[in-house]
């Protein structure tokens, strides 16, 4: 239902990228566990048919949510109560996959998000070389 929807810190997805590349996905927040920086992970195939076997991966990668946007949703939703401590205790200088990164890697790592009109948040991220014509 709904409800048990917007009571959950944890969700699977897949999408088919249009002809631009380009995948939309609608999701939650992902709720923080102990040890690690609130992030989600992304698998990039070659085609839908491709995505039931993991060996035809063409990319494994992980996306960190911005700080400020953890802080602001883990302290807002009760079903994210026990994301408030291990957050605390988790920051992304010491997350044992995201640490090893440079700055400049962070940062292509971690979705932008904005705050939208009704109180959702949107994010976005450039998989990949960015091709402009």
């Amino acid at each position: 239902s709904i409800y048990e929807l917007r009571e959950a810190t944890y969700l699977r997805a897949v999408s088919v990228s249009d002809a631009r590349g380009r995948a939309t996905f609608t999701t939650i927040i992902p709720g923080c566990y102990m040890g690690r920086f609130p992030h989600i992970h992304a698998e990039v195939y070659p085609s839908l048919g491709k995505a039931t076997d993991y060996r035809n991966r063409v990319l494994t990668s992980q996306l960190a949510i911005p700080a400020d946007v953890c802080k602001a949703v883990y302290n807002s939703a009760p079903a994210y109560k026990a994301s408030i401590a291990a957050f605390a205790r988790s920051p992304l200088e010491r997350d044992g996959i995201f640490m090893d990164n440079t700055p400049k890697q962070l940062a292509a790592q971690t979705l932008a998000m904005t705050k939208e009109p009704d109180g959702s948040y949107r994010g976005s991220v450039t998989i990949g070389p960015q091709v402009t014509a």
